[in-house]
């Protein structure tokens, strides 16, 4: 995967700086060009706007809308600026509500989609999961707390699955760079081919070692703590490889992930 072109995605109303550093880090070596989009949410009407009258009023209420907003996202949109230059970004910012219904074709030109846990905000989890099984390029999720990017210790999430192999490809030239990869399978290997992948891996210069975790529970929490036994700063894996309906109603390792885990996550669909 080589990273020309990032989307980073921001919400307003949470710390911009996980997925902007993020980003920072990753667009740097290849100066890469960064496209924003700040989320926020509808702010508040003010009392006096709700008795405007007239061309006049509504020019006013509009006015004090769009100060609200430019104060809401003004922050992140500091942030942003301080990190990118102007010939090598874009910024704009929309309502995370309405954006939400055509978050998928946003990025179709981006190589990677960079964004933040969505933790239980439900709003950034519909934008997330929407644009983890649609946007057609990888999406990575930056930690809630901020760190370095280091991506040395990578553990791979592996089902066996069409999402999983996505995943594994999109992230070959990290895992080549990594002093430590680690393929992780939760449960039963079920004949998922591990020894096949780590074979293949090898022939493209990683040598990776697998490494059996038992299912306590939710897959992603099992993946979650195989990854911060094994010191990884960085987490791979597939996404909705069940149905988003399965997933809704069974629950799934995407579903909690996107949430937050404690180290960034690439998830590929």
């Amino acid at each position: 995967m080589q990273v020309r072109q990032i989307s980073l995605v921001v919400c307003a109303h949470a710390d911009p700086e996980p997925a902007i550093g993020l980003a920072a880090a990753l667009a740097s070596p290849s100066e890469a060009f960064v496209h924003a989009v700040c989320l926020y949410r509808e702010p508040e009407p003010v009392i006096v706007d709700s008795f405007a009258m007239g061309a006049a009023g509504i020019e006013a209420a509009i006015a004090h809308r769009d100060d609200a907003v430019a104060r809401l996202v003004m922050p992140a949109q500091r942030s942003f600026a301080d990190r990118f230059a102007p010939e090598r970004s874009s910024w704009r910012a929309a309502e995370i509500v309405q954006w939400c219904d055509v978050v998928a074709g946003w990025p179709a030109t981006a190589d990677l989609v960079v964004l933040a846990a969505a933790e239980r905000d439900r709003d950034m989890r519909r934008v997330t999961e929407r644009l983890v099984f649609s946007a057609g390029a990888p999406c990575l999720i930056a930690p809630l707390a901020p760190k370095p990017f280091a991506a040395a210790r990578i553990v791979v999430g592996w089902n066996g699955s069409r999402e999983a192999r996505r995943a594994v490809g999109d992230a070959l030239d990290l895992l080549r760079r990594a002093t430590d990869v680690a393929i992780a399978t939760v449960g039963d290997d079920r004949g998922w081919n591990t020894a096949d992948l780590c074979a293949w891996l090898e022939r493209h210069g990683v040598h990776a070692a697998v490494r059996h975790v038992s299912a306590r529970g939710n897959a992603g929490h099992a993946l979650v703590a195989a990854a911060e036994e094994f010191g990884a700063d960085l987490l791979v894996m597939g996404a909705f490889s069940r149905s988003r309906a399965e997933e809704r109603v069974l629950g799934g390792a995407t579903r909690e992930l996107i949430c937050g885990a404690s180290a960034p996550i690439l998830m590929s669909h």
